[in-house]
């Protein structure tokens, strides 16, 4: 396609002008931009985009001096890559989940379930349980009672780890809190801490 080869010779010498820079542009919306694959940059990388195109128009580019053409490189966060980031927080998702008998919680959508006002014993804590929990996954568990101690029985989804019991009631008037994580071993969420 005339657009690839145009594009390869446009990058590849040592610098680009303003001039330059506007004259490929202005080409490029009029003949558009499809799968434009390993055009080849002056240090010998490769454009990894596999299709590229390009809406709108872009006017007036105004660029001083010029661009050094040196390697093009995706920095950005990928879904499929093995990656490192560091300095970003991840924000839990915190679900204020209905105080009932038998709470609901999604785990693929919930890390962190906020009962409150608990105006009755919880039965179970399984049976309105959904989600499809991996390796490596946490739950948070955060239950407040209405100023009078309530039973909770956690049902067939949950186990003790040997070291750290499941509660059976809450405590008159304090927020419990109970870490599970899910062990694949047994497909139940075992509980790692209570506090």
């Amino acid at each position: 396609m005339a657009t690839t080869s145009r594009v390869t010779t446009w990058i590849s010498g040592d610098t680009l002008t303003a001039a330059a820079l506007n004259t490929e542009f202005n080409n490029l919306l009029t003949g558009g931009i499809n799968n434009i694959e390993n055009a080849n940059v002056a240090s010998g990388a490769a454009i990894a985009y596999s299709k590229l195109s390009l809406t709108g128009a872009i006017l007036n580019a105004d660029l001083a001096g010029s661009i050094a053409a040196t390697k093009i490189t995706n920095t950005a966060a990928t879904l499929s890559d093995t990656q490192t980031l560091t300095n970003k927080r991840i924000t839990r998702r915190a679900v204020t989940v209905t105080q009932s008998a038998t709470p609901t919680i999604n785990t693929d959508n919930t890390d962190l379930a906020y009962i409150t006002g608990l105006a009755q014993a919880i039965t179970s804590m399984t049976s309105n349980l959904s989600g499809t929990p991996v390796n490596g996954d946490l739950l948070w568990a955060s239950i407040t009672d209405d100023g009078t101690a309530r039973a909770i029985t956690w049902g067939a989804s949950f186990e003790s780890s040997g070291n750290v019991t499941l509660p059976t009631t809450t405590v008159l008037g304090v927020r419990l809190d109970v870490l599970l994580a899910w062990n694949t071993a047994t497909s139940k969420w075992r509980c790692i801490a209570v506090s």
